[in-house]
């Protein structure tokens, strides 16, 4: 059987499905609204997904963080433009 034979349907649950596999089948599978996603479907998106979340969250936090300043009484300033326009990004 060749790969493109032995691949399973979109509509079709991918039962045991690889990381590659599930991320992949997640962006092909993103607009449809019909069919089933296996659980390791699921699961392996779920933990990519925080994966990315987290790394993003972190950078946010560091580039918003840097922009603030001490001013000389010792009170914060406000955070650079940069820093304030990421964090609604994210938020949205």
């Amino acid at each position: 059987m060749t790969q493109l034979q032995s691949a399973v349907p979109l509509d079709q649950p991918y039962y045991g499905a690889p990381l590659s596999a599930a991320v992949q089948r997640f962006f092909r599978k993103y607009f449809t609204s019909h069919g089933r996603a296996s659980r390791s479907e699921y699961w392996w998106w779920a933990l990519v997904n925080a994966i990315v979340m987290a790394a993003l969250g972190t950078a946010l936090l560091v580039l918003v963080s840097a922009g603030r300043t001490v001013d000389g009484a010792g009170a914060a300033t406000a955070p650079s433009d940069a820093g304030s326009v990421l964090s609604l990004l994210y938020l949205a």
